[in-house]
C-alpha cells in the first residue's frame, strides 16, 4: 500500500473509496467479497479449516456472515495476526480472539 500511495494515490484513494474499483489493475472489494461468499458456502458439512490471510479477506468474511454494506468493510480494522473463530450450525457465527 505505501508504494501506490506514493506512485498511484488516487487510484489508491478511488480503490479504498469505492467497493467496486480495481483502478490498481487488482481484485475490487466487491469482487473478493464474492469470492469469499462462495468459499463460505462451501462449508456444507462437519470439520475444522484453518485459513491464514490479510486483513482484507478477514473484512470480507465479516462483511459476509454480518450482512454489512461493501463500504462499511474499509472502516474494520484488522490488525496485524488478528483471530477469529468461525462455526457453523444453520447459521454462521463469529468469535473474536
Amino acid at each position: 500500500l505505501k508504494q501506490l500511495q506514493r506512485e498511484q494515490p488516487d487510484a489508491l484513494a478511488q480503490w479504498l473509496s469505492d467497493p467496486y474499483s480495481a483502478s490498481h489493475g487488482g481484485e475490487s472489494l466487491a469482487q473478493l467479497s464474492e469470492r469469499v461468499a462462495a468459499w463460505l458456502a462451501a462449508f456444507n458439512s462437519p470439520g475444522s479449516t484453518l485459513a491464514v490471510t490479510h486483513p482484507q479477506v478477514i473484512r470480507a468474511v465479516l462483511g459476509q456472515l454480518l450482512d454489512c454494506p461493501l463500504a462499511a468493510l474499509q472502516r474494520i480494522d484488522v490488525l496485524p495476526l488478528a483471530k477469529l473463530q468461525l462455526s457453523f450450525n444453520g447459521q454462521w457465527r463469529v468469535r473474536l480472539l
